[in-house]
């Protein structure tokens, strides 16, 4: 189980980290107008995006009915997800009682401390509220074993399908919530309506297609400065539709952009070029690697970084103070405690399962 990764990929996880933190604490710096401060005001979508491109990977590498594991997937998976979720809970929940004086109450840490938090509306942005989008991923993983079942009885035909009526119908009751359910003065609503778990699965379920798509076009012959160029063509898209004013903008948190994220991805994964290579360097795909830490952990290395610089909105210069502390902690941590622990986790958990 396992493909080798997709390398040109990971310097776009990265940028998408970027493009959050800066949206949740420089996005006052940015000026009054202008595509890319639009795009960092309103960055939303970079988590449709997020989700997209964990099914396309999930996909990619274990989308095979045939000699699924159910048990070694979720090792891998939880390995992975489990152990810097929960060193960054504890982090921010001790930093925000030491910092802020702040205790939350025993059900908000309990569905937190469990990764659950997303379920709830009230609860969802509670202590370190970033990592909401880790419990919808939490979600993802628990149910992939169901959907290779089921989805593996498919043709690869019926599966596009499925995926496609999927996306429509949760653009369609996005929509509707959006009109009917959207209550300015109930702030449970908003949440419901952007963090409920379930509404984010379209943008997984494409990106499993996505990678259904890039298993077989592999042996497409494809002219090679083709799939560059849509790449970037989908990619400015993206950037034109979340930083313009149009009618599609304030729609796009929920898996609307979905299908030019998918082109997007399958374009860049198939390239050969140099750009392909430019993406691939070294250097990127460690920065990609950090993508995590840097997301999970931008808000504990915030309260700490407002902390000693006494000031909760920061300035220009500050901000960049924090970010390069955030990536100096985030490499820290990966080095020292989640590539570590998630290989450890990993060798102990296949050799329980090969003497089992």
């Amino acid at each position: 189980m396992g493909k080798q990764p997709i390398n040109q990929l990971f310097i776009l996880r990265f940028m998408g980290a970027l493009v959050v933190v800066t949206h949740h604490y420089a996005k006052h710096l940015m000026a009054d107008s202008g595509i890319f401060a639009e795009l960092v005001k309103d960055a939303g979508f970079i988590l449709s995006f997020f989700f997209a491109l964990s099914g396309y990977v999930i996909g990619y590498n274990y989308f095979t009915p045939e000699n699924f594991s159910k048990k070694k997937f979720l090792l891998k998976r939880l390995a992975r997800l489990l152990p810097l979720y929960l060193l960054a809970f504890v982090a921010t929940l001790l930093s925000a009682m030491l910092l802020k004086d702040a205790y939350p109450h025993g059900f908000t840490i309990i569905v937190q401390a469990l990764c659950l938090h997303a379920w709830f509306p009230s609860e969802v942005l509670a202590i370190n509220y970033p990592s909401w989008s880790v419990s919808v991923e939490l979600f993802f993983y628990l149910i992939f074993p169901w959907l290779v079942l089921q989805l593996g009885k498919r043709s690869y035909r019926s599966f596009l399908w499925i995926v496609a009526a999927v996306w429509l119908l949760s653009s369609i009751q996005h929509l509707l919530l959006e009109h009917y359910v959207y209550d300015p003065n109930a702030k449970w609503t908003s949440e419901f309506i952007l963090y409920f778990p379930v509404w984010h699965l379209n943008s997984f379920l494409a990106g499993m297609a996505g990678a259904e798509i890039l298993k077989r076009i592999n042996s497409v012959k494809i002219h090679r400065w083709l799939p560059p160029v849509i790449g970037l063509v989908c990619a400015a898209t993206l950037v034109w539709i979340t930083g313009t004013d149009n009618v599609i903008r304030s729609h796009i948190h929920n898996g609307l952009l979905s299908p030019i994220i998918i082109l997007m991805l399958v374009a860049f994964s198939i390239d050969q070029s140099w750009l392909a290579k430019l993406m691939s360097n070294r250097i990127l795909v460690y920065l990609g690697n950090l993508t995590y830490g840097i997301y999970i952990l931008q808000h504990p290395v915030y309260l700490w970084m407002a902390y000693f610089l006494g000031a909760e909105t920061f300035s220009l210069q500050e901000f960049v103070a924090y970010l390069l502390v955030l990536i100096a902690v985030s490499v820290a941590v990966y080095q020292l405690f989640e590539e570590p622990l998630r290989k450890w986790i990993v060798k102990r958990g296949m050799s329980s399962l090969k003497t089992s």
